[in-house]
C-alpha cells in the first residue's frame, strides 16, 4: 500500500476484519455513531450528500490507500464532536470494495505505537483535505472543459503504466461530483476522444496525452464544443 511499507501493513491489517461490501453500502449516514474505521484496499467510496431530491451530491472520492471515516470516528473519541451543528454527510461505496474493519480502540492505539501508522493516517487525511481544496477551487473557478481535464487526470489511476479512470466514473457520476449536465460531460469527452487525448476501453477510459489534458485543465487551451 502507498506511503506504508509491507511490515506495517500487516500489522494494520492483522488488527482488523477483512470485509467484502457491496456497491451502495453505507459506512457513515451522519446521524450514528461510527463504531469503526475501514482500510480501502480494493474499490471506490464516495464523500456525499443527499438533496432534499435524493440526487447525490459528491464531494470526494476515496480509492484504494484511503482511510474511511477518521474524521468522525476522531472526533467522537475525542468528544470534539458538535452534533447541535452537524452537517451530515454520507460514506458510501460507490463499487464493490475491499476493506479492513478496525475498531477505532484499536486504530488509536496503533497510532500510539507505531510512528509509520500515524503517519500514514495522517498523510491520507492531508491528502484528502488537500483534494478537497482542489476540487472546490476547480468547481468555483474553472470553465466545464477545464474541470473535466482536471478531474480526469486527478482520479485516474495508474495500471501498468497506463492511466485509467474507474469504470465506475460514468457521464451521470461524474456530472454528479462536477455540478455539470450529463450531456455536456459527454460532449467534452468526446471532443478529447476526438482530438487523440483519450479514449473509450469498455466503460473505462484511458488517458492518452497527459500533456494536452493539462492544458485544457490550466486554460492553456479552449475546447470549443
Amino acid at each position: 500500500m502507498k506511503q506504508l511499507d509491507h511490515e506495517h501493513f500487516q500489522i494494520l491489517c492483522n488488527a482488523g476484519t477483512l470485509q467484502k461490501l457491496p456497491k451502495g453500502h453505507i459506512f457513515y449516514d451522519g446521524y450514528d455513531n461510527l463504531d469503526a474505521i475501514y482500510c480501502l484496499t480494493d474499490g471506490l467510496c464516495a464523500l456525499m450528500s443527499l438533496k432534499d431530491s435524493g440526487k447525490e451530491h459528491i464531494y470526494h472520492y476515496l480509492k484504494p490507500g484511503s482511510i474511511i471515516g477518521f474524521t468522525p470516528a476522531f472526533l467522537e473519541y475525542t468528544h470534539e464532536q458538535d452534533t447541535t451543528s452537524e452537517a451530515y454527510f454520507l460514506l458510501k461505496a460507490k463499487s464493490n470494495c475491499t476493506v479492513y474493519r478496525l475498531e477505532k480502540e484499536h486504530i488509536f492505539e496503533l497510532m500510539q505505537t507505531y510512528p509509520q501508522i500515524l503517519k500514514f493516517i495522517m498523510l491520507s487525511m492531508a491528502n484528502t483535505s488537500r483534494n478537497l481544496l482542489k476540487h472546490f477551487y476547480t468547481a468555483q473557478e474553472s470553465n466545464a472543459a477545464s474541470k473535466i481535464a482536471f478531474t480526469l487526470l486527478s482520479l485516474a489511476e495508474e495500471v501498468n503504466g497506463d492511466f485509467i479512470l474507474h469504470k465506475e466514473f460514468n457521464y451521470p457520476e461524474l456530472s454528479k461530483y462536477l455540478g455539470i449536465h450529463h450531456i455536456t460531460v459527454a460532449r467534452i469527452i468526446g471532443s478529447f476522444k476526438d482530438e487523440g487525448i483519450i479514449k473509450k476501453l469498455g466503460h473505462s477510459i484511458k488517458i492518452l496525452d497527459q500533456e494536452a489534458l493539462m492544458d485544457y485543465a490550466q486554460n492553456k487551451k479552449i475546447l470549443q464544443y
